[in-house]
């Protein structure tokens, strides 16, 4: 082999042939020319027509497009007089291309610069952990680092860097499904598929995502060989699913029997919500709603927009988003009656919801795409979380109700400060938070309605003499355990700064707000004195939905919201690698 090859590191891509707009396309060709074709229509300063090359070598077709994007004018053209610059071009530049290669009918590619924006719409986003599991050998395959999601769509995804040898057998957690890994192929595995490809390691180091990237730098000739291979595998070698969740990719299954079923269910539960002859013990649909990638500034917004059709006049805003779903129906079942599910299904999936902070948008997803929720089909629960949709394996309830089970004998809190019974005359937690005010000890303190940047602090603050103890309260044991996830989540992730760089400008400004509102005083510099020098403690208060249901805790089998337990399995996992402890508490109900 010359020493003097040309070698660059090269993320391997694979257009989704199946996308809605691709599907109806006969040939690779077609499809990498419509991909180009509206990319280019979509650039705002570009010059030239679409520079799209085609080229045939051995066993594969390569096109090659390229282009130079314009990004606006350079700040030195403002810098430097204009009787200086004259008609000189000062315009930023980006040299962009991708290029695709065609083997086997398959699409794969490779980019650069801003590739990325002309085949994002059109990649297989699970192309290189879907490869994995084709070659992966789990009990001798190596993680060097991991990032996993939660089924229930938790977005504070979860990443781990191993201090020591770990096996993919090992490393991959109960209710997760990694998105990305930075694995160590087994001997057999890197010898026999990946020989070609020259590394110092006797085993190939590998990024798997969206993509699949060999670690080493390769030539052109091992990516085209390194192609070959990514297509015999994906022709040759069956998927080994690694989790108990496994995506559906047939679209038969997700589009026409799965989203079909939930969306006859949203349906209902509009007609639940709204009817006239409406009943207040009707059983809503058990949905979370947040957006499917931006968790944190979804819910730091403070409007949410939500628009139907092609109208860019909102139908309605609200400025809390835990209406935003039930505002929908209702807007939905009073202005247009009547509707057909054929027509409901187009109408809902036709709408989108902008938030914006301040007047800046800062997330935008379609209605459907912001919903996570279980339901049933066949006798077996089926999960849609961020658009897709997950089936469970094996004897998935068992093993999921033994680790709930695990996670109450090593979590559950004794009550201590917190031990007031939930009266049959609190209709609400936050008439339940309330009692706190009044608490005899004098160490209680109502935050519940304080938020900055919408996250809460906590909904009773208890101060002991050696522990802060923040408790956020939810009644009901269902999909709302994922909404108390996210407020536990992100305000242990805002208090860890404040203590990391010493400015606790979060907590100030929930003391300050709390004191405005009145009530038993707190002393924002007494309080971070003991932040910085007590132990503080996350608690997730429950309690049953109604009385005449059983306890939870002692009968979490009987209670049937997978979800509701994954939530609190993952915020038990997060919090246990943050600064602060964490508990469970259940309420009693009197």
């Amino acid at each position: 082999m010359r020493d003097n090859i040309y070698r660059r590191p090269a993320s391997v891509f694979q257009i989704n042939r199946s996308h809605f707009e691709l599907s109806g396309l006969k040939t690779p060709e077609q499809c990498i020319r419509f991909v180009c074709g509206s990319h280019h229509a979509s650039l705002e300063h570009v010059e030239g027509p679409l520079n799209l090359s085609a080229y045939t070598h051995g066993d594969f077709e390569h096109f090659l497009y390229h282009f130079e994007a314009y990004e606006g004018p350079s700040a030195w053209g403002n810098f430097i007089p204009k009787r200086i610059l004259e008609d000189r071009d000062f315009r930023v530049r980006t040299l962009s291309f991708v290029l695709f290669m065609v083997h086997d009918e398959h699409i794969f590619c490779v980019i650069a610069g801003s590739g990325m924006m002309a085949i994002k719409r059109y990649i297989n986003h699970h192309f290189g952990t879907d490869l994995y599991e084709r070659i992966s050998i789990p009990e001798e395959d190596n993680v060097i680092s991991i990032t996993s999601r939660g089924v229930t769509g938790n977005n504070a995804a979860s990443k781990s860097i191993p201090r020591n040898e770990l096996l993919v057998l090992d490393a991959l957690q109960f209710g997760m499904v990694p998105t990305n890994m930075t694995i160590e192929l087994s001997e057999h595995i890197s010898n026999d598929l990946f020989g070609f490809i020259p590394s110092e390691r006797s085993r190939l180091v590998v990024e798997v995502a969206s993509y699949f990237k060999p670690v080493p730098k390769i030539s052109f000739d091992e990516l085209q060989e390194l192609v070959r291979v990514l297509a015999r595998t994906l022709r040759a070698m069956p998927q080994k699913h690694l989790t108990c969740f496994v995506r559906v990719e047939d679209k038969d299954v997700a589009d026409g029997l799965y989203t079909q079923q939930l969306l006859k269910e949203i349906r209902d539960d509009m007609e639940r919500r709204n009817s006239p002859s409406r009943s207040d013990f009707a059983i809503l649909k058990d949905i979370d709603f947040m957006h499917p990638s931006k968790l944190e500034s979804f819910v730091e917004c403070e409007v949410y927009k939500v628009y139907f059709k092609s109208s860019d006049k909102p139908a309605f805003e609200v400025r809390d988003r835990r209406s935003i779903y039930p505002e929908t129906l209702r807007h939905i079942y009073q202005n247009h009656p009547n509707l057909s599910q054929f027509d409901f299904n187009g109408l809902l999936m036709s709408s989108r919801v902008k938030a914006f902070k301040g007047e800046r948008q800062v997330t935008t997803a379609t209605v459907l795409q912001h919903i996570t929720c279980e339901i049933e089909f066949n006798g077996r629960p089926v999960f849609h979380v961020d658009t897709s949709w997950y089936e469970a394996r094996g004897n998935f309830e068992a093993e999921l109700n033994a680790q709930f089970a695990t996670l109450l004998a090593a979590r559950e809190n004794d009550r201590g400060l917190f031990n007031l019974d939930w009266r049959d005359d609190m209709r609400t937690e936050g008439h339940y938070n309330n009692a706190y005010a009044d608490h005899d000890s004098g160490k209680c303190f109502v935050l519940d309605t304080i938020v900055e940047d919408n996250i809460e602090l906590c909904d009773v603050l208890i101060w002991g003499d050696e522990e802060i103890n923040l408790v956020h309260v939810k009644r009901g044991f269902d999909t709302s355990m994922r909404d108390l996830s996210y407020q536990v989540l992100l305000s242990a992730k805002r208090l860890a700064t404040d203590k990391n760089n010493g400015r606790f400008l979060y907590l100030k400004e929930i003391v300050r707000k709390y004191n405005e509102k009145g009530g038993p005083a707190l002393n924002a510099k007494d309080l971070i004195a003991a932040v910085k020098s007590q132990r503080v403690k996350y608690t997730m208060a429950i309690a049953r939905p109604k009385m005449d249901r059983p306890p939870i805790f002692t009968n979490h089998s009987e209670y049937k919201s997978n979800i509701a337990k994954f939530a609190m399995l993952e915020t038990s996992k997060q919090m246990s690698t943050s600064s602060f402890g964490f508990g469970l508490t259940e309420i009693n109900l009197a």
